[in-house]
C-alpha cells in the first residue's frame, strides 16, 4: 500500500473500490469523523470526488430515526475511517441489525485498522497498523479535515457563509454585538485560520426558543455559542450557531404543533431520546442564528458584508436528520438571513469588546484544560457506566468548573472571571478542532425517574488519552 500518497486520495481510492465491489443502497457512517470525511470526499476535495448522493448517507447517530420499511434485501455499507479495537464498529453493526428488516445485508469497511483489532471490518485499506502507524493515519485524517474546513462537529449543524469587504476587526466587532461584553474571543484555529467563538449569543425572542424545546427542558449552563471560522480564502467565513439544551424526553401535542413545517411531526411522536435531543438542538441553533445575523445588520446595510446560504452547507444534514425536510429548512434559514438587513443589533459597538487570545496562550489553555479533564474522568468510578444518574463524560457545567480551576493557575492578563470565560470558550474548541476532544449524547435519569439527554465531552478514545499521558510522563506540555 502506498504510504506516501495524500490521505484524501487514499480514502477516495478505498471508498471507490468498495462501492464498485457491489451495489449499495446506503452508507452508514460509524462515527462523527466518518461523516465529516464523507462530506469532504463528496463536496470539498478537488476533483475527482466521490460520486455519491447525500440521501444515501446516514450517520450512525440517526439509525433509530431512519425509515427502514423498504430496506429488506438491500445492501448497507457500514463505514469507519479508523477502526481501533472495533467496539464502535460492532455496536453500530448490532444496532443496524436491531432496526433494519430481516434480509438486509450489512457489510463493513474500515480505512485504517489497528493490528490488534478485535472486531475487524469485512474490508480495509490499511489492514494491520501498529500503534505508531495507526496514530499517524489518524493525525493525517485530522489534518485533512482541518485543511478542508470540516470541523469535527459540523456534520450536525446549520452553517451560513459570510463574504466580507471590511477589516477583520470590524467584522469581529460587529459579531460581538450578538452577546454581552466579555463573551467574544478571537484566536487562531488548529488549521491556522482566524476563528471567533461567541459564548451565549442573545436571543431575539426568548418565547420562540421555549416553543422549540420539549416541555420542561433546560437551557441554562449548556452548550450555547456561535463559531465563526475562516474558510480557505481571507474574505470568507463560516458562521455556525451551536445550541444544545438539556432535553427532557417528553413529547406533547403543544410542542409538536409549534414546530416549523420542515420537521416531520408524526415521526417525532414516537422518537427516541437522542432524536429528540438532536432535533431540539437543531431548532435552538436556528433561534440563535436570528440574533447573530441581526448583529451584522449595520455591515449589511453598508454593503460591507454579504451573507449566503449555500445549499451545499445543508445537503449533508440529511445524514443526521432523516426526518427533516432539508430543502424546506434551507428555505426557512434563507428567509431568516434575508431579513437580517432590516434588523438592528441588540448592543452598541462601543458596549462590547473582542478579546484576542495569543496562540501560545491558546495552546497553554488547551493543554491545561485537557490534563484536568483526563484527571477528572480517571477519578470517576462511573466513567464506564451505562445509563444512570451520572453521565460517562463531563457535562458543559463541569467543563466550566475545569475552566475555573485552570484560570486560577494562569498568569494571563485578564481578571479571573474573564479568564474563566476565555478558557471555557477557547480550550474546548481548539481541542475539538485538533481531534482530541469529542462530544457524546448521554441518557440520564432524574430524581423523578424521568429520562433526560445531555451533551457531554470526553477524550477521543484510547489513542488520544494514552499518547497524551505518555507525552506528559516524558517531559510535560508538548505544545509549549
Amino acid at each position: 500500500m502506498n504510504t506516501t500518497e495524500p490521505i484524501e486520495r487514499a480514502l477516495l481510492r478505498f471508498l471507490t473500490r468498495v462501492l464498485n465491489d457491489r451495489e449499495y443502497d446506503l452508507i452508514v457512517c460509524g462515527e462523527r469523523k466518518a461523516t465529516a470525511v464523507m462530506r469532504a470526499m463528496i463536496q470539498e476535495i478537488p476533483e475527482p470526488r466521490l460520486r455519491w448522493p447525500w440521501h444515501k448517507v446516514l450517520s450512525s447517530a440517526a439509525i433509530s430515526a431512519f425509515d427502514w420499511g423498504s430496506f429488506r434485501g438491500r445492501n448497507i455499507l457500514l463505514f469507519e475511517e479508523l477502526v481501533h479495537h472495533g467496539n464502535e464498529l460492532r455496536r453500530c453493526h448490532e444496532e443496524l441489525r436491531r432496526h433494519a428488516p430481516d434480509g438486509t445485508r450489512i457489510y463493513s469497511g474500515g480505512f485504517a485498522v489497528w493490528q490488534r483489532c478485535e472486531h475487524r471490518p469485512d474490508t480495509w485499506y490499511y489492514a494491520a497498523l501498529d500503534d505508531d502507524e495507526f496514530a499517524q493515519r489518524r493525525e493525517q485524517i485530522i489534518a485533512f479535515l482541518q485543511h478542508y474546513g470540516s470541523l469535527l462537529l459540523d456534520t450536525e449543524h446549520i452553517e451560513i457563509t459570510a463574504k466580507i469587504d471590511c477589516g477583520l476587526r470590524d467584522f469581529f466587532g460587529e459579531l460581538a454585538r450578538s452577546a454581552e461584553d466579555g463573551d467574544t474571543f478571537a484566536f487562531v484555529s488548529g488549521a491556522k485560520r482566524e476563528n471567533v467563538t461567541i459564548s451565549n449569543p442573545a436571543l431575539l425572542d426568548d418565547s420562540r426558543l421555549s416553543r422549540m424545546l420539549t416541555p420542561g427542558s433546560n437551557a441554562v449552563d449548556v452548550v450555547r455559542k456561535c463559531r465563526v471560522l475562516q474558510a480557505r480564502s481571507y474574505d470568507r467565513f463560516s458562521i455556525m450557531p451551536i445550541f444544545y439544551p438539556n432535553t427532557r424526553c417528553v413529547v406533547d401535542s403543544g410542542w409538536l404543533d409549534a414546530l416549523p413545517k420542515f420537521v416531520d411531526r408524526d415521526a417525532l411522536r414516537d422518537a427516541g431520546p437522542h432524536e429528540l435531543f438532536y432535533t431540539a438542538g437543531l431548532l435552538a441553533s436556528i433561534e440563535l442564528l436570528r440574533g447573530i445575523v441581526a448583529a451584522l445588520g449595520d455591515l449589511l446595510r453598508k454593503d460591507k458584508i454579504a451573507l449566503e446560504v449555500p445549499e451545499d452547507n445543508f445537503s449533508h444534514l440529511r445524514a443526521m436528520f432523516p426526518n427533516v425536510d432539508v430543502d424546506g429548512m434551507h428555505e426557512y434559514v434563507s428567509a431568516i438571513v434575508l431579513s437580517a438587513k432590516s434588523q438592528k443589533p441588540l448592543r452598541s459597538r462601543s458596549a462590547v469588546e473582542v478579546r484576542y487570545i495569543p496562540e501560545a496562550k491558546v495552546k497553554e489553555f488547551a493543554f491545561d484544560f485537557f490534563e484536568a479533564l483526563i484527571d477528572d474522568l480517571m477519578d470517576r468510578e462511573d466513567w464506564e457506566c451505562t445509563i444512570g444518574t451520572k453521565p460517562k463524560g463531563e457535562s458543559f457545567a463541569e467543563l466550566k468548573e475545569i475552566a475555573e480551576r485552570v484560570a486560577s493557575g494562569s498568569h494571563f492578563q485578564l481578571d479571573n472571571v474573564m479568564l474563566e470565560k476565555a478558557i471555557s470558550a477557547v480550550a474546548p474548541d481548539r481541542l475539538i478542532d485538533a481531534g482530541m476532544l469529542v462530544t457524546k449524547v448521554e441518557d440520564l435519569l432524574s430524581s423523578r425517574n424521568e429520562k433526560w439527554v445531555i451533551r457531554t465531552f470526553v477524550p477521543d478514545g484510547e489513542v488520544v488519552t494514552v499518547r497524551f499521558q505518555q507525552q506528559m510522563a516524558a517531559g510535560g506540555n508538548p505544545w509549549r
